[in-house]
């Protein structure tokens, strides 16, 4: 799912650094688009016929079709002027923002149909569950945008409205997008035999929450997630097949893991982290644009940008999301329970993905990484409070250095 995201972020930086001339693109600009479009999806079905020919279900097809899509609306924004023509339409700023998105989304299902088609009988429901995944990631983006069109209906001054848009949107954040995911993401209260002791141990915890959910969309998948930052819109999500394939003490510690999260502020400070993103390679960008002046124009920017914006993701996010897991590996401890409870649980989840203790992850670790550090911590306890240490002293400089980047940005 990260690898999705990171190609449906390079779509909304697209997005958001589309050029918009005040001149309204012409009908011809628009059957080009839509043209394009269409030799657009005759590829993606032609790619799925070799999918099924030769190498059946494959990641490189997926990525194959984010790229396409990412070269097709590069194309028709810097060469047929699709923002001015969508603006120039609608003068809607969310409107501009939802036809691409839709066209993003159109994209991936028919990839998704076609693909899952030649494998099973049942492939709208895959598509469905597979463009489920990404829409609640779009939902900030659309929001800033309306709030954008109903501030700038107001006499409120223009120097004001982006202040206010901003806060608009992150109560939209905190409050409507966790119910609005478990809704999207098939949750349901969670109505299983451990309940109550899961329940107990939040309480042990003094974890408030939104409910204990049950993770339907992702049934087959034994995973589990927290949602929210607030205790009334926090939701902890389990799917069917994490709760009956582990042990009732490995099943706690997940949720003790989903606490973890909480507790240490991962889920405040991962979106900081994405926030610096857009500081840190704007910079970078406009440095480079300024040493290699043909880098200024507005294509050849957004690619290098969205090259930056792919490392930092990569390395930047990358390095904070692993620090971060091992983190609430250890929140177990921290609640009574033993390290082996964990080990169990990462173990047992490697089984059932078909024994993938050694697959790498570039955000989490392997599991079998992760299980050998517990092991080390159960053999010096010493170790948590340390890791603890290097987590803030880690955070601590990536806010020096990301305040450094703010004043030179600015004063560049």
């Amino acid at each position: 799912m990260i690898t999705h995201l990171l190609f449906f972020i390079l779509v909304l930086l697209l997005i958001g650094a589309s050029p918009s001339e005040s001149t309204p693109s012409s009908p011809l600009n628009a059957l080009m688009i839509a043209g394009l479009y269409l030799l657009l999806l005759v590829i993606i079905k032609l790619q799925t016929k070799i999918e099924k020919k030769w190498l059946k279900h494959n990641d490189v097809f997926y990525v194959a079709t984010q790229i396409e899509f990412i070269l097709f609306l590069t194309i028709a924004y810097f060469l047929f002027h699709l923002n001015s023509f969508l603006l120039g339409f609608s003068h809607s700023y969310f409107f501009a923002t939802l036809i691409p998105l839709l066209l993003f989304f159109a994209a991936n299902a028919f990839y998704h149909f076609y693909s899952y088609a030649y494998h099973r009988a049942a492939a709208w429901p895959y598509t469905k569950k597979q463009i489920s995944i990404l829409v609640p990631f779009a939902l900030p983006f659309l929001s800033f945008s309306l709030f954008n069109d109903l501030t700038s209906l107001t006499p409120i001054q223009i120097a004001y409205q982006g202040l206010i848009n901003i806060c608009l949107t992150a109560l939209f954040l905190v409050t409507s997008l966790p119910p609005l995911i478990c809704y999207l993401w098939n949750c349901s209260p969670l109505d299983h035999p451990l309940a109550p002791k899961l329940e107990l141990l939040c309480q042990e915890a003094d974890f408030k929450h939104g409910g204990l959910k049950s993770w339907n969309l992702f049934s087959l998948t034994p995973t589990a997630a927290i949602l929210g930052v607030l205790p009334r819109f926090r939701y902890v999500l389990f799917t069917p097949s994490l709760l009956n394939g582990l042990s009732p003490l490995a099943v706690e510690a997940v949720l003790a893991h989903e606490i973890g999260h909480s507790k240490h502020k991962h889920l405040l400070f991962l979106p900081f982290v994405l926030g610096g993103m857009i500081v840190v390679c704007s910079l970078i960008a406009q440095l480079l644009s300024t040493l290699l002046p043909f880098l200024d124009d507005g294509l050849f920017f957004y690619l290098l940008y969205a090259l930056l914006v792919a490392l930092y993701f990569r390395l930047v996010l990358g390095f904070f999301s692993r620090l971060f897991e091992r983190q609430a590996d250890l929140y177990g401890l921290k609640l009574g329970l033993p390290a082996n409870a964990m080990i169990e649980a990462l173990d047992s989840i490697g089984r059932l993905t078909g024994n993938s203790h050694k697959l790498p992850n570039w955000h989490h670790f392997s599991l079998e990484e992760r299980i050998l550090f517990l092991q080390k911590v159960e053999q010096e306890p010493s170790l948590e409070q340390k890791y603890d240490r290097f987590v803030f002293f880690a955070k601590f400089c990536f806010i020096l250095f990301l305040i450094i980047m703010s004043v030179c940005y600015f004063f560049f």
